[in-house]
């Protein structure tokens, strides 16, 4: 890696940076595609999409304005990341994936900051200074523990690498002073301090390190070089759940007094009073070779900070009365950035400010210390802060011997007794002597007038080069009051004033006759207001932001050809024309740079180039085609800007599409997008970006839906086709399935030729069904009537069963009197199943009488009932079980027909035998016996009492002996046997 950089050639600081961003993008993401496929399978991106989409409802919910982010979808089989979506998607599954879960709060963090520099990077241009130098370590050192933390330590080490390149660029830069920057001896020594630890810090810094509450690179292992040159050892690296670590954050000593220089202290409510530190910032001039956006460049802050130093800046500068300096640009360096709030907002106004005046005598020589917030809205108001007590505090442990410290009033008439006994103690020891202002304008007499400001910001560089160890000479300042008096406070001001006028009177007096020696030529005078006059005039006419190149141009020619006699003098009365001049000259340059590009994409004949580059002309541009050429290049050219303007309506199609068909999902919105893809030429293809791409693959996802639909629409088509030329069951159960698979999606067609017949086929197609069903009811009804089976039966049933609510709406009155038939047809059968049970019952209860001898009688007329009760439809119906029981019931019908003959028989033989008494012959018994013997277990189950009784007594009576003895009749009983004809009972099967 380290060879591949002798290829870049001598670059600045942020160059690295760029190139660590896209070496963290290529190690990174594939190693967080592979860990979210390792956890969640296949699935990974629909998981993935659904985690995003979730985010997006939750931020949706408390920010109305939130773009809800497109779904992620793969092209050529991987996720296309760009670095800012990396670490978005880092920071939504960061709390998800296992592998991450550890230490999800700093992985977000970490991923957030890297979000945050990739953003900076875009807007950021630097140059071999300290300030720059520490915000590309700081940067890399971000990068290393955003790729340590997702991918391991390993996917780290590319990015030392590029560390270690540009730690020995500026190496080289530095030894080489032809091919470096202009650096003051401050910048010098800064950077000697700064290699010294970048060298030492480089292989030091491994995973994750927490500090002052934001995820930055752990510095293990080795001993950093303080600003004094003494060694400092680093801090352990910390780790979630331990105790945090205490470290210095400023990098070097504080420096001598000089302009641009202030310092501001740094508190925290986490740290302990040591870790409370005292800041420095220095403001110097400078002049860019463009113009730039901010007349601020704050260097090795983060966004948020830089943001807010863009803010304070300008809110301090609309309170100065000279345009031409408030216009003046300035870079800002902090020593140290680790610390938030808007604290440092005075310090900040006060450095600015004094880089372009100076400081006024009687504090050229002291450290200003300054803490304030300077709202945005304020005007200029200098704001209370929090702290204050432990800033004191801290004041009196560190702040350089004779300081001024500049505060907030509302923090004074706030302070407890014992911040106010501080306060006056420092003075008394000439610690620090302080002031209270609640505006900006209240710090006038710090600066020097702007006729004085050259000499004194000299003066302040001389200091400057003093050694930062030696403490000035300084004499006190006024003794302060403890109570927020103005009037007191400024009393000693006031005084000063009045005698600095006495001076400028009498020097005025003395300089008078020196004028009037040294007036110049009337013509010369007059010529020189004529050519301020004009630049005022000129300037006037140029709005803002220029727009016209005519203005521009005269503009700057009237500045140039100002002598520099002139130009001191425009500094002062015309700084705001001149300003407007600077801007003009800028934006000159700016637009030859875009027709150049113009020029140079039509010698290389590139369509895409030329629209790009016709596209990136502005109004003032296009304001100088009257120039020589760039008409005829706008001519020549314009076809390729409307072949790029034609190729983005087309994408853009595609784009409106794609949204409309994923918030609402239809065929006439698939049918939008799969034409707005269709219509995409193989150039308009290869200009798509990640999300373009996703949005063509959107495409034929609905261009697929929208094929899948037309076979279902023309499955149905055609079976009602079919149905209209035969109405046969077939038919209708065809279309009937096939208007089953109709979809809501297949309903949204109407538009189009198949939806009409779709929809034709969906309103009439369930009447023709309704009318088939009825019919199949009608011919049921019918043949039950003909022929009451249970098969006539059950069909007639489905008839009535498969009409739905409906087909039956479409009834006539006499169609529904089918329903009732139905209806009469299901209750028959349920009243025959029950008579068939009845039937079974009976049979097996007489069975069991049989056996016993218990309730037989009973028995046999419940079963010859249940068989007299069945009627032809349940004879149609009977079973094998039902005919065992039908052929019970008529043997025993049977048996019951002769019965009432063979029981007369028997009492009539009984009555003889008891007529005859003693008299009994061998025939009256054998008469008796054998009538008796005839008579069967039904009979004998019918006999009342009394004939029991008759029929006992006469086989009981004794016999005539034939030697005049007697003998029983006893014996007529034991003959009678069990007889009749076997009945098979229902748990024996038929052989």
């Amino acid at each position: 890696m380290t060879g591949a950089m002798s290829d870049f050639g001598k670059r600045q600081p942020f160059d690295f940076v760029n190139t660590a961003l896209l070496v963290t993008l290529k190690v990174v993401a594939p190693v967080f595609i592979q860990k979210m496929k390792d956890e969640w399978g296949s699935a990974w991106l629909a998981e993935l999409n659904r985690i995003r989409k979730d985010n997006d409802a939750w931020v949706k919910e408390r920010n109305a304005s939130w773009n809800t982010r497109p779904a992620l979808v793969l092209t050529n089989g991987s996720l296309d990341f760009e670095f800012s979506e990396l670490c978005a998607t880092v920071m939504d599954v960061s709390s998800q994936l296992r592998s991450l879960k550890g230490n999800s709060r700093i992985t977000r963090d970490l991923a957030d900051n890297a979000r945050k520099l990739r953003n900076r990077q875009s807007h950021f241009k630097s140059s071999l200074n300290p300030g720059d130098i520490r915000q590309a370590e700081a940067d890399l050192i971000t990068l290393i523990a955003f790729a340590a933390a997702v991918a391991g330590d390993e996917a780290a080490e590319p990015i030392r690498a590029i560390n270690r390149a540009m730690v020995a660029e500026v190496e080289d830069r530095f030894a080489d002073a032809s091919k470096g920057d202009a650096l003051s001896r401050d910048d010098v020594a800064e950077i000697r301090a700064l290699l010294v630890e970048l060298r030492q810090k480089i292989d030091s810094t491994p995973g994750l390190q927490v500090a002052d509450g934001s995820a930055t690179a752990a510095k293990d292992g080795a001993d950093r070089q303080g600003g004094d040159g003494s060694a400092v050892a680093a801090a352990p690296a910390w780790t979630p759940g331990a105790s945090r670590p205490r470290r210095r954050r400023r990098r070097s000593a504080i420096p001598a007094p000089r302009d641009g220089l202030a310092l501001f202290p740094v508190v925290g409510d986490e740290l302990d009073e040591a870790d409370n530190e005292l800041f420095y910032l220095t403001c110097e001039q400078y002049q860019p070779a463009h113009r730039q956006p901010a007349y601020l460049q704050p260097g090795a802050l983060e966004a948020h900070q830089a943001n807010r130093s863009y803010m304070i800046v300008d809110v301090a500068r609309q309170t100065e009365d000279d345009a031409g300096r408030a216009s003046l640009y300035v870079r800002a360096r902090f020593d140290g950035n680790s610390f938030d709030g808007p604290s440092f907002g005075l310090a900040l106004a006060i450095a600015d400010r004094s880089a372009r005046y100076g400081y006024a005598e009687p504090f050229a020589g002291r450290h200003i210390i300054a803490t304030g917030e300077i709202p945005k809205d304020g005007q200029g108001e200098v704001g209370p802060i929090d702290g204050f007590a432990a800033k004191v505090r801290l004041l009196e442990r560190e702040a350089p011997a004779g300081s001024l410290f500049v505060f907030p009033t509302a923090n004074l008439e706030a302070a407890t007794p014992e911040t106010l006994q501080a306060l006056k103690r420092a003075e008394e020891r000439g610690t620090f002597f302080w002031r209270a202002v609640d505006h900006l304008r209240q710090l006038e007499d710090l600066f020097a007038d702007p006729a004085a400001a050259p000499r004194l910001a000299a003066k302040g560089a001389a200091k400057g080069n003093a050694s930062a160890t030696e403490e000035p000479a300084v004499e006190p300042l006024p003794a302060a009051k403890l109570e927020p008096r103005r009037s007191r406070r400024l009393m000693p001001v006031l005084l000063g004033s009045v005698a600095a006028g006495l001076m400028l009177l009498g020097g005025l007096y003395g300089a008078g006759h020196l004028r009037e020696a040294l007036r110049p030529d009337p013509v010369q005078e007059q010529a020189q207001q004529e050519r301020l006059a004009a630049l005022s005039r000129l300037a006037a006419a140029v709005p803002a932001v220029p727009d016209d190149a005519a203005n521009c141009g005269a503009l700057s020619e009237a500045a140039k050809a100002l002598p520099d006699a002139e130009r001191r003098t425009a500094a002062v009365e015309q700084g705001a024309a001149l300003a407007v001049a600077e801007r003009c000259t800028a934006a000159l340059a700016e637009s030859d740079q875009r027709w150049s590009s113009l020029r140079a994409a039509a010698a290389a004949r590139t369509d895409a180039a030329i629209a790009e580059a016709r596209q990136a002309l502005t109004a003032f541009d296009l304001s100088r085609a009257g120039e020589p050429g760039n008409q005829d290049l706008l001519a020549s050219t314009e076809a390729a800007g409307m072949a790029l303007a034609a190729s983005k309506g087309r994408i853009a199609a595609l784009e409106q599409a794609a949204r409309s068909a994923l918030s609402q999902p239809s065929a006439a919105n698939d049918r939008t997008l799969a034409g707005a893809a269709a219509a995409l030429t193989e150039a308009d293809k290869a200009r798509l970006d990640g999300e373009g791409r996703g949005f063509l693959s959107l495409a034929g996802d609905a261009a697929a839906r929208l094929a899948a639909s037309d076979l279902r629409v023309a499955a149905v088509t055609k079976a009602y086709d079919r149905l209209l030329a035969d109405n046969s069951t077939s038919t209708r159960q065809t279309l009937r399935s096939a208007l089953q698979s109709i979809t809501e999606y297949d309903r949204t067609r109407s538009a189009d030729d198949a939806g009409t017949a779709l929809a034709a086929a969906l309103q009439d197609g369930p009447r023709l069904l309704a009318l088939g069903l009825i019919s199949d009811l009608q011919q049921a009804a019918d043949a039950w009537r003909q022929s009451p089976t249970e098969a006539t039966q059950r069909a007639m049933s489905a008839a009535a069963r498969a009409l739905s609510t409906e087909d039956r709406a479409l009834m006539t009155q006499e169609q529904r009197a089918l329903l009732d038939v139905a209806r009469e047809g299901e209750l028959a059968l349920l009243q025959s199943n029950a008579r068939l049970q009845a039937l079974l019952a009976s049979e097996r209860a007489f069975e069991v009488a049989r056996g016993t001898g218990h309730d037989l009688p009973e028995a046999i007329a419940a079963l010859l009932g249940a068989t007299d009760s069945l009627d032809p439809f349940d004879r149609s119906r009977l079973s094998a079980e039902h005919r065992i029981a039908l052929s019970a019931a008529e043997t025993v019908r049977a048996e019951l027909s002769g019965s009432a003959s063979r029981v007369r028989d028997a009492l009539r033989a009984a009555e003889i035998v008891l007529v005859a008494r003693d008299r009994v012959t061998d025939a009256m018994r054998a008469s008796l016996v054998g009538s008796y013997s005839a008579l069967m277990p039904l009979d004998l189950a019918r006999l009342a009492p009394d004939e029991t009784a008759v029929l006992d007594r006469a086989c009981n009576m004794p016999l005539a002996g034939s030697q005049g003895t007697t003998r029983p009749v006893n014996g007529c009983k034991g003959p009678i046997i069990k007889f009749g004809p076997p009945v098979l009972k229902p748990s024996v099967p038929l052989r």
